[in-house]
């Protein structure tokens, strides 16, 4: 069972995969904009000792985004129905472990992380005001979640994460 979801920047992640900080029960997804930038290569993996490692690459772009510039399409790989599954998929691997903390990714701690995030929240059934709490400045990424919630089932949208949101200063990172 997942006990805590954290989003986080970039930065996090390399204090982790530094191995600065020793977890025990971690699973982690990791989301770069460049295949150069995956942090958690196998060889990373098994130094932290962490198998429960999703990495992706794909850009923070949204319809809006790929309306405005299409051209978008050739920098970046834009998040699919794939993906999607494969996050559901390692969820579910996941989810009847004991892992004490789901380490969310992408460079900035804020969009395709936190529409991750909030996804695995919702799909683990886990408190979601408790998530915002620990979580409190992510502003997910409008195609990732709307993605994420068609593929899975989910009914809720995303506009539903923004309901009584309270913006805090009180940031807390890894």
């Amino acid at each position: 069972m997942v006990k805590q979801i954290i989003v986080g920047p970039r930065e996090s992640a390399l204090r982790i995969a530094e191995g600065k900080k020793n977890y025990t029960g971690l699973a982690i997804i990791s989301i770069s904009s460049y295949t150069q930038d995956i942090l958690f290569t196998k060889e990373v993996q098994n130094q932290i000792n962490c198998h429960d490692v999703l990495n992706f690459v794909f850009g923070d772009l949204n319809e809006r985004d790929l309306k405005i510039s299409p051209e978008l399409i050739n920098e970046f790989p834009i998040f699919d129905d794939q993906m999607a599954e494969e996050i559901v998929q390692f969820l579910n691997k996941i989810k009847e472990k004991d892992i004490k903390l789901l380490f969310v990714h992408c460079d900035a701690g804020i969009a395709r992380s936190g529409a991750v995030g909030v996804f695995a929240c919702r799909y683990l059934n886990m408190d979601e005001e408790e998530f915002r709490k620990e979580n409190p400045i992510i502003g997910p990424n409008t195609l990732v979640l709307e993605t994420l919630n068609r593929v899975s089932g989910i009914r809720e949208n995303y506009y539903s994460w923004w309901k009584d949101i309270v913006f805090s200063s009180d940031i807390n990172f890894l």
